[in-house]
């Protein structure tokens, strides 16, 4: 008898391990892209990113809801619903398309009606990015991919330096925390990310795409530092995307039959084009020139103050990450030759007809180089930003302060990797005495003994 009752329950358990299981697990993503932007700068590419990745994503299994353009009341109750969906789900990955940023201390996402007050720099309607994390808490594997950080999406704030912007900041280092949380930033903290020339994906977007492709049975983690590796390689390390892991590895893969496999290299950088959404024709565009010739043309034109040469840059090399920061250039340009033409324009209005110009400002008096090893440092940023350090130079150019630009590698008492605006050298008193006369001009200027 009792050998009977141990026969049936292994037929049992038999026939549960053969048969579909109830448990079976589900995999669930949320895929957003907002890029028509009601006051906000408009993107052209984060609606076509998200399609892209939703197919993506479809075509390895996972049951994907997507939303597009959203507002923020019915954003927030995208996440709700999602929410919900990846409490009974084994997987739950978010995708993120559109302007995201830092502001006031806090890391927040842009729905389509969010507004910024520019002189308190305070946001109106926009979206905490820790409910993008709060809507995948309940799976036990969390996936959050953000392509945001798109360009400077307050163009009609004025600028807030001399070089110029509307002070604007890719997220904050995140700190979201998860039972296994993956996290892929498509860009450092405090960073910029391309959007991309229009009618093609952003650099981020390629990458996934491209790796989602060719590596399916590649571990979650390790397709995404590969795709971060080809954003820096193919944007010459203008663009670094970061990778996080918080409570615990993701072991998870797109072809969860394979996974771990090992599948062909995908292939050569030049070749990857993300395939066209259903529905859409392919356009094959002519092959771009090799990314050096672009980047080197990059650093002869990227601090001009001509929109000719600019647009002249763009139809020439339209396919490369620099055209992207091109094109950004050329709409900060037009906006401050607009902005200074209308000044110009209300100031003659306004002036009576007696009032004589005002004169020039004093010129600052300032004492001949030499005689010690301390200079007067009237600026410095990193070398990415050298049209910064030209734009001090010739502010203090009309004040009669003939300094001049250095390479700060070449004083080992200075920070290393920047483009600093200097004096000097002079003795340590007289570099003083120079620094208290330039106090009205520049008012974080300071000494530092170069050697």
């Amino acid at each position: 008898m009792r050998r009977a009752i141990l026969i049936l329950i292994a037929l049992a358990l038999a026939t549960l391990a053969c048969a579909p299981s109830a448990f079976a697990e589900k995999r669930v993503a949320l895929v957003i892209g907002i890029g028509d932007y009601a006051t906000l700068s408009k993107l052209n590419n984060p609606v076509p990113d998200a399609k892209a990745i939703a197919a993506a994503l479809k075509s390895h299994g996972f049951e994907v809801t997507e939303y597009y353009d959203l507002p923020r009341a019915e954003l927030l109750d995208a996440l709700e619903e999602f929410g919900s969906v990846a409490d009974q789900a084994s997987v739950a990955l978010v995708y993120y398309a559109g302007h995201g940023m830092e502001m006031a201390g806090r890391n927040v996402l842009a729905p389509k009606d969010m507004e910024i007050d520019c002189e308190k720099k305070t946001p109106k309607r926009a979206l905490d990015l820790e409910q993008l994390f709060s809507a995948v808490s309940g799976a036990p594997q969390q996936v959050v991919l953000l392509d945001a950080c798109r360009n400077d999406p307050f163009p009609q704030c004025p600028k807030r330096s001399l070089g110029g912007g509307s002070g604007f900041r890719g997220f904050e280092r995140i700190t979201s925390q998860g039972r296994s949380l993956l996290i892929a930033n498509a860009t450092l903290a405090g960073q910029l990310a391309a959007d991309g020339a229009p009618g093609q994906h952003s650099p981020f977007a390629t990458a996934l795409l491209t790796r989602f492709s060719t590596e399916p049975a590649s571990y979650l983690r390790d397709l995404l530092e590969a795709a971060a590796g080809d954003v820096q390689q193919i944007s010459q390390g203008g663009q670094v995307p970061e990778v996080l892991t918080r409570g615990g590895a993701v072991r998870i893969c797109l072809d969860e039959a394979k996974c771990g496999g090992i599948t062909a290299s995908p292939p050569a950088l030049e070749a990857r084009v993300a395939p066209p959404l259903p529905g859409s024709q392919a356009v094959i565009p002519p092959p771009p020139p090799p990314s050096n010739a672009a980047a080197e043309a990059w650093n002869a034109v990227k601090d001009t103050e001509s929109e000719a040469v600019l647009e002249t840059f763009i139809a020439k090399f339209s396919s490369s990450f620099h055209a992207d920061l091109a094109r950004a250039r050329l709409t900060e340009l037009k906006r401050q030759h607009k902005e200074e033409k209308a000044k110009q324009e209300q100031a003659r209005l306004q002036a009576p007809q007696s009032t004589p110009q005002a004169s020039e400002p004093d010129p600052v008096f300032i004492p001949k180089a030499g005689g010690g090893d301390w200079l007067i440092i009237l600026g410095s940023w990193p070398k990415s930003q050298k049209f910064k350090a030209t734009q001090r130079l010739s502010y203090l150019n009309g004040r009669g302060v003939r300094a001049r630009i250095v390479d700060t590698n070449q004083y080992p008492n200075l920070s290393a990797g920047l483009f600093a605006v200097v004096l000097g050298p002079y003795g340590k008193p007289l570099a003083e005495q120079t620094l208290s006369s330039l106090r009205g001009v520049v008012g974080d200027a300071y000494i530092k003994s170069g050697y």
